[in-house]
């Protein structure tokens, strides 16, 4: 199995630039994407215990997050609705 090093021996020094540099920002799209998968992630990770040791069985818990799901939806429809009424 070769390392990364191994790789990185490996590589033609035509394709190597030693100028490159990674630029350091994040634009809004993905600076959106990074904390609305913190919060989801958090929620899936975490909550999936609590909610199973409350339910007991597996058919109930998956009910617990379709109905989570549901209220969660009817949620940003309202604030959907709402944005729409502003002129």
């Amino acid at each position: 199995m070769c390392s990364v090093l191994c790789l990185l021996r490996t590589v033609p020094k035509s394709f190597v630039n030693e100028n490159a540099q990674l630029v350091r920002g994040l634009g809004l799209t993905a600076a959106i994407s990074v904390n609305v998968a913190n919060i989801i992630g958090t929620g899936v990770f975490i909550k999936a215990r609590v909610i199973t040791c409350n339910t007991g069985t597996p058919m109930m818990a998956l009910s617990v997050w379709v109905a989570a799901g549901l209220l969660s939806l009817f949620g940003a429809l309202t604030y959907a609705e709402l944005l729409a009424m502003m002129p």
